[in-house]
């Protein structure tokens, strides 16, 4: 356990892992970001340009999820689902 946690921490800020999955969330500012999932209580937020708010809200409609998760808690979306209003996975 002590060496999983000291490779962590080496790891530099900004790395990216290629095989996390993707919430997505619609906050109560009404901005839309994309939270990876990179391994257990780790995430990353990442903002999205506003031209993809209006997708990502329909997203979050359709999985009942409202302002700050209240109403529908969290929901994982597939890579599928993502990629169908073309939002660019890393």
């Amino acid at each position: 356990m002590e060496e999983h946690v000291r490779e962590l921490q080496e790891s530099p800020p900004s790395a990216r892992v290629g095989s996390a999955v993707n919430m997505i969330s619609h906050e109560n500012t009404n901005f839309g970001s994309i939270k990876i999932n990179i391994g257990p209580g780790d995430y990353e937020w990442f903002s999205t340009p506003d031209s993809y708010r209006r997708d990502i809200q329909a997203l979050c409609e359709k999985s009942d999820i409202g302002p700050r998760m209240v109403s529908g808690g969290l929901h994982w979306m597939t890579f599928n689902e993502v990629a169908t209003i073309g939002l660019v996975v890393v």
